[in-house]
């Protein structure tokens, strides 16, 4: 009988072994993956191949990067999914009389009604939540600078200008396309009373390149994977 059990137990690891061998990626896929991206690229920096490109290369409008005098309390939002996060940042002297910072962070989740109904009722929902946050840190009527990290195509204008091109990840809410985002969550929070917020828009690798900043870390090239990407051979 151990020697059956052996014989299966085996038998399921060659079974899922086999199963396994379909996903992985060999050098040269990743190469093919490495082609592709950087041809896209190429693409979205050219003016006549820029409108089809699948990598669209649009400008950040971030000028810079922390170099180490920042301090003061800010807001930071993260909406790109289902889940959404609303985050504190406090910058300055810690207690050792070092530069620190500091982060406290609730996660939200947004319901379907709000991902599907109109653009007014997903941002109102979205400043409820951040209404909630600050009461929650007594900082509601305080004047805090707001990184609005929005993970969807977005053509940038300025800092506090970006058109939805479209939306992805299951999100329609009607009213938002061909619209600024940062103008309809700006008058969401109007709406809610919190007038302390005051949003910028941004992309993951930005604030990756601001966190890099504060790291001392020279930022080059972001690249944010998320939605289940798992990608185990990268050297």
């Amino acid at each position: 009988m151990p020697d059956d059990r052996a014989r299966m137990e085996n038998a399921k690891k060659e079974k899922a072994e086999q199963i396994l061998a379909e996903f992985r990626l060999q050098d040269e896929d990743l190469k093919k993956v490495m082609r592709r991206m950087q041809m896209e690229m190429d693409r979205g920096l050219r003016l006549e191949t820029h409108e089809k490109a699948s990598v669209k290369m649009l400008p950040t409008y971030v000028r810079s990067t922390p170099e180490g005098s920042e301090v003061g309390d800010f807001l930071s939002l993260d909406l790109g999914g289902t889940n959404f996060r609303v985050m504190l940042v406090k910058v300055g002297e810690g207690e050792a009389g070092q530069w620190s910072v500091k982060t406290k962070h609730q996660m939200y989740s947004i319901p379907e009604d709000a991902m599907t109904g109109t653009a007014e009722m997903l941002f109102d929902y979205v400043s409820e939540c951040i209404s909630d946050f600050l009461e929650k840190h007594h900082m509601k009527h305080k004047k805090l600078p707001l990184g609005f990290t929005f993970s969807f195509p977005v053509r940038h204008e300025d800092i506090d200008k970006g058109i939805l091109l479209n939306w992805t990840k299951g999100f329609k809410a009607s009213g938002a396309e061909g619209n600024n985002i940062v103008g309809l969550l700006r008058d969401a929070i109007k709406r809610r009373g919190v007038s302390g917020a005051c949003p910028r828009l941004h992309w993951p690798p930005s604030g990756q390149d601001v966190r890099d900043g504060f790291l001392c870390v020279p930022p080059r090239r972001g690249l944010v994977c998320v939605l289940g990407l798992d990608w185990p051979r990268t050297g």
